[in-house]
């Protein structure tokens, strides 16, 4: 009897059913072992937020881009009427616009305006926003933009790219965040996160 014990013990260790059986227990727990960490990462890493803030830019009113006698000239004393805005997506850090970071606004690659924007900060999962008046005095606008920008002004339709740029410069040069905004648009349009080395 002991004999027959013992060869029902080697047919069940070659058993495939049961060796298939094992592999798929151990799968398994491997996968569960992978995933939990993996899920409790991710998990945190959306209730904590990215650490990178968010810089946004609305512009409120455009003026002195109309002048029928200036765009004629192609000289234009511009004022941009801005909203500027940052928000932290960290529940234990602020996020900053730093003093003297200065903002430009542009068409075309034409800077029409800037100004200075003093420190601004939001705390963790906050965000605060400042108005800001960029302006420009006597610019000249090449012919062929200046027509442009008096048609997509009449349609609403304006397009400006508005530099965030960060106090210091090297060789000349600013790092700074880029933002495209239309004028007057209802909702803000956001900057983009990554810094950009861009000329004075």
């Amino acid at each position: 009897m002991d004999a027959d014990v013992e060869n029902q013990e080697v047919m069940a260790d070659g058993d495939p059913e049961a060796e298939e059986r094992k592999r798929n227990a151990r799968m398994w727990c491997e996968a569960v072992l992978f995933t939990v960490p993996v899920t409790i990462l991710l998990v945190t890493w959306f209730v904590l937020g990215s650490p990178r803030p968010r810089y946004y830019i609305t512009i409120r009113s455009v003026s002195g881009l109309d002048a029928p006698a200036a765009a004629a000239l192609g000289v234009v004393d511009p004022t941009f009427n801005l909203t500027l805005g940052v928000a932290s997506r960290n529940y234990e850090e602020s996020a900053c616009v730093d003093q003297d970071t200065f903002v430009e606004v542009a068409y075309r690659g034409v800077p029409l305006a800037s100004a200075t924007v003093g420190r601004l900060c939001a705390g963790p999962r906050m965000a605060t926003e400042r108005p800001v008046v960029a302006r420009g005095e006597a610019v000249h606008v090449p012919e062929t933009v200046m027509d442009a920008l008096v048609e997509e002004m009449r349609q609403g339709a304006a397009v400006f790219d508005v530099a965030l740029k960060l106090p210091g410069e090297i060789d000349g040069r600013r790092l700074g965040r880029r933002c495209r905004v239309r004028a007057a648009a209802t909702a803000a349009a956001m900057c983009t996160s990554d810094l950009y080395w861009m000329d004075l």
